[in-house]
């Protein structure tokens, strides 16, 4: 399995809009078959600092997705809400 995290510092007028989109993302990669799990995180240290995390049954399986054009498009959404670089990671588990 691999673990797929973004980091997400978004801008205070698009707060709802960002929350939206990232529901529908969360919610259709839910359909896809090798997607374990996919959730929104929001930070409550950090204000206006979401996460979203993915988990995913193989690298190719997610790799596949992430070249999907609604894949593309509601990434590109969520990043245009950001106030900063989306900080994005890779994970495979080790123990």
């Amino acid at each position: 399995m691999i673990y797929v995290s973004a980091k997400f510092s978004v801008k205070d007028e698009c707060i709802e809009d960002f929350r939206q989109k990232a529901r529908i993302l969360v919610a259709e990669n839910g359909m896809e078959d090798e997607n374990v799990a996919c959730n929104l995180f929001e930070s409550i240290e950090r204000k206006n600092t979401f996460t979203i995390m993915e988990v995913w049954n193989d690298m190719d399986t997610f790799e596949m997705y992430r070249q999907t054009d609604r894949y593309k498009e509601l990434v590109s959404a969520l990043k245009s809400y950001a106030s900063q670089d989306v900080k994005a990671d890779i994970f495979k588990m080790v123990i």
